[in-house]
């Protein structure tokens, strides 16, 4: 059951709102050995944005994938003030086994507001830095004709 989803497509439906494919990514250029590092990803002021996959990539050098990649993610909707976990969870659990795929659906899509910023902060558990991206899939929401409080209440 995905009731943002629902509310979403009868707002398309009535030419309320329109959704645009959308991806941002926050990129650890060099996330150090043992190293806890933020990073922050700002959401456009043009729409809401709604995640609803997580994708982890990360090379230990040019062309080389990390397979097993061992690193901690805690993220937090800075709109919301909330973090998405109660403590910092291992990738294979948030983004499956990254040998595989890499890719995980969110149980329930997840609204960023308009203009808010994401923060993922990633614990390196290795000695061995690498270059890490995470990519939030999702899409932009426009609206045409309501605004969020309308449509969702918040």
């Amino acid at each position: 059951m995905k009731p943002l989803l629902d509310i979403i497509a009868w707002a398309v439906r009535q030419h309320l709102v329109y959704t645009d494919y959308f991806t941002y990514v926050a990129t650890w250029n060099t996330l150090g050995n043992l190293a806890i590092t933020p990073i922050t990803t700002a959401i456009d002021a043009d729409a809401d944005f709604v995640v609803q996959q997580l994708n982890l990539v990360s090379y230990s050098s040019a062309g080389s994938k990390v397979s097993t990649p061992d690193y901690l993610l805690d993220l937090k909707d800075a709109g919301a003030g909330r973090l998405l976990s109660d403590a910092a969870v291992h990738v294979g659990n948030i983004t499956g086994d990254v040998k595989v795929s890499g890719t995980f659906d969110l149980p329930q899509p997840k609204l960023i507001k308009a203009g808010t910023k994401i923060t993922a902060t990633l614990t390196n558990n290795t000695t061995t830095a690498a270059r890490v991206d995470l990519g939030y899939c999702g899409f932009k929401l426009f609206y045409l004709s309501t605004t969020r409080r309308e449509l969702f209440g918040i």
